[in-house]
């Protein structure tokens, strides 16, 4: 009984998301089923299969394991702190450090090893162990960016953000555009940052992170966009395909018809949100461009075609192919009104 009533609850949750007629996948859906029933063409479900994130063997470096234990058997007594920092890193809980917490670690220990050779060097029965400490430090430098990059790659909060919910940007009201992009700063400026100073502090960074996981803005905003080309290209092919909407530039009622169409569900309601994603989404792009720059190349293939393709503008990225569908969209419609002599002012 339990069971039945539960199934019967999730049914009628069912049915009442699906009619959301303030939704976006309503509105696309109803905009290009009324434009099929009106040229008696069949309704279509369109597929929006936003882009899939990696693997997390796609999208992470896989880094030398390089033990400090026995800098342990030099003599540190006068480096108290990168003393601290090898013992941390050795104990249960420094073995176990998540890929943000990894990049605040080696930064520290960076700044350690850079203030104990300075220490050390000033004694002249310390070579030895200076030399020891000058390798370490620059083994240590030149794996920092594959760190920074696993930082925001290899952990949950961001690729979280991006694998969404499979659901669309909401058509109105707080979406997480204005946190995400303000995270993405942050990253910008904390990513390359050597230092343990404000205000690029591990308290911090882990505050902007807990953002990301929390919001399914990215993946929403992609979603957004391939729904959006999806929906503009189906009815493109529908308007392309009829040649004789208007015979001999009579405005007919089918033609009527599709003007009803075209101002209820494009001009009333498609087109904010079109202008709503594409303006959010060059800010998103901008942001997370800038993270980019001061990280390394992707460390596969597949991760650099994903990056490309959500990230890009050029042909192959979900972006290029929005712009085409809002352009072909634009001219299919422009096409029926002159042909029935009727043409409104047809934004983009």
């Amino acid at each position: 009984m339990f069971m039945a009533r539960l199934l019967t609850l999730f049914s009628l949750f069912l049915l009442v998301s699906g009619c959301d007629r303030s939704s976006p996948q309503y509105i696309l859906h109803e905009y290009s089923a009324r434009i099929s029933q009106v040229l008696d063409q069949p309704k279509v479900d369109l597929p929006h299969d936003a882009p899939v994130v990696p693997s997390l063997k796609a999208r992470q470096f896989v880094l030398p394991d390089i033990r400090l234990s026995f800098l342990q058997g030099l003599d540190l007594l006068k480096c108290p702190v990168l003393s601290q920092e090898v013992g941390f890193r050795n104990s249960s809980l420094g073995k176990q450090l998540q890929p943000s917490q990894q990049l605040d670690y080696e930064k520290k220990l960076i700044n350690a090893l850079g203030q104990c050779i300075t220490s050390l060097s000033k004694e002249g029965n310390a070579a030895a162990t200076v030399q020891t400490l000058e390798k370490i430090l620059s083994k240590k430098r030149q794996l920092l960016p594959e760190i920074r990059w696993n930082a925001l790659f290899a952990g949950p909060e961001l690729v979280k953000q991006l694998q969404g919910n499979g659901l669309p940007l909401p058509m109105q009201g707080d979406n997480g555009y204005q946190g995400t992009v303000e995270a993405l700063n942050y990253l910008m400026g904390y990513l390359p940052d050597r230092t343990v100073q404000p205000p690029y502090q591990r308290e911090q960074l882990e505050t902007y992170l807990q953002h990301l996981h929390a919001s399914r803005y990215s993946g929403q905003l992609i979603t957004a966009a391939v729904m959006l080309t999806n929906t503009f290209n189906h009815v493109s092919d529908l308007l392309e395909a009829e040649k004789d909407i208007c015979a001999h530039g009579r405005v007919t009622a089918r033609a009527r018809r599709l003007q009803n169409v075209f101002n209820l569900f494009y001009v009333a309601q498609l087109q904010p949100y079109l202008v709503k994603t594409v303006r959010e989404g060059n800010d998103w792009r901008l942001a997370f461009q800038g993270v980019m720059k001061v990280l390394p190349e992707p460390p596969s293939e597949a991760m650099r075609i994903y990056m490309q393709n959500i990230l890009g503008e050029g042909e192959g990225s979900l972006w290029h192919a929005l712009n085409q569908s809002i352009l072909r969209h634009s001219l299919a419609w422009q096409g029926v009104f002159k042909q029935c002599a009727l043409l409104p002012d047809v934004n983009k």
